[in-house]
């Protein structure tokens, strides 16, 4: 049968909710789908929040038994981080994530959520025609820390919404995930465009490298705000050291048809990449059961199951 776990984001004032079976041939999406929290719900009562998602879960047929609350970028600190040639234990590593995004973002304290992503180094014996002073040759990991507070607030409102199980994992690993793994280590742009915002990763081999995110007006011309957000995380990427790892080559879009067309004909422009749809989300079957609506808007969600992260709070909240 396998394992059972929802998997859930708030995006504005949307939740977005798919339950997947865990097994060993990949995973398969059962149901979801989207809830607009009511008015009356203010975003910083966390138990009115949580109240709200046991009644949308259940609205929706998804389960609380085993959760994963998927992290937006704007809600957490990120670095790459360079590791010294001695192996370190999980400890250390956390240890030395916390010093490092602490220098390059906010101070983090110690009730801080850690969690890392180890990065694919290029292999120069490979790729012997790249320039070596802009690839990345040092093992690497991306580092993640969320402040004590907001993971206080996600404690309490998983408390207030009955979820069992709960961790927390980036949003960003989910979204570069989409692109798959690519044995040639080509860089893309992926692009999530969610009910109230677009979530932009450069990632490598399905390994998020940077991550933004814009969140879309009522009044945006969709496709074109992509664009632009896409050449400002670009120019951002570039500028934060993680370049080494190579410039993509191209951008891959998931979203609802009309607003990823669009975004895939503006980014071809405005960006000078060639850009296209997301199809189907490797490992991950199933898609084809949710309304076609909120599909889309919900692969990053499947497809974060499918990578098989380790939680951002390793002991759960």
């Amino acid at each position: 049968m396998g394992e059972r776990r929802t998997i859930l984001a708030i995006d504005g004032d949307t939740l977005h909710a798919v339950e997947i079976v865990c097994a060993r041939s990949g995973i398969a999406v059962k149901r979801g789908g989207l809830a607009k929290r009511p008015p009356e719900v203010e975003p910083g009562d966390a138990d009115a929040v949580g109240i709200w998602i046991a009644s949308a879960c259940g609205d929706l047929g998804v389960g609380r038994k085993r959760v994963s609350v998927l992290v937006p970028r704007d809600e957490h600190v990120a670095a790459l981080v360079e590791l010294p040639g001695a192996e370190l234990s999980e400890a250390e590593t956390v240890g030395l994530v916390r010093h490092r995004v602490s220098r390059a973002s906010v101070p983090l304290d110690d009730d801080a959520s850690i969690d890392f992503v180890h990065l694919p180094v290029v292999d120069a014996g490979a790729q012997r025609d790249v320039d070596e002073a802009t690839q990345c040759f040092t093992p690497m990991l991306l580092g993640v820390g969320m402040p004590a507070q907001r993971l206080a607030w996600y404690r309490d409102v998983a408390g207030a919404a009955g979820l069992g199980g709960c961790r927390l994992e980036p949003l960003a690993t989910g979204v570069a995930a989409l692109a798959g793994a690519d044995d040639g280590g080509s860089v893309r742009l992926v692009v999530s465009i969610m009910s109230r915002s677009a979530h932009l990763v450069v990632a490598r081999d399905g390994e998020p490298l940077f991550a933004r995110r814009a969140v879309l007006r009522t009044d945006d011309a969709v496709g074109e705000r992509i664009a632009i957000e896409a050449l400002r995380t670009l120019s951002a990427y570039r500028g934060a050291g993680a370049a080494r790892f190579g410039d993509p080559i191209a951008v891959l879009i998931a979203g609802p048809e009309p607003e990823a067309v669009d975004a895939c004909r503006a980014c071809a422009i405005d960006v000078g990449l060639p850009a296209e749809r997301a199809v189907d989300v490797a490992a991950v079957t199933g898609l084809e059961r949710l309304a076609p609506g909120a599909r889309w808007r919900l692969a990053a969600l499947a497809s974060s199951a499918a990578a098989s992260r380790g939680a951002a709070t390793r002991q759960g909240i």
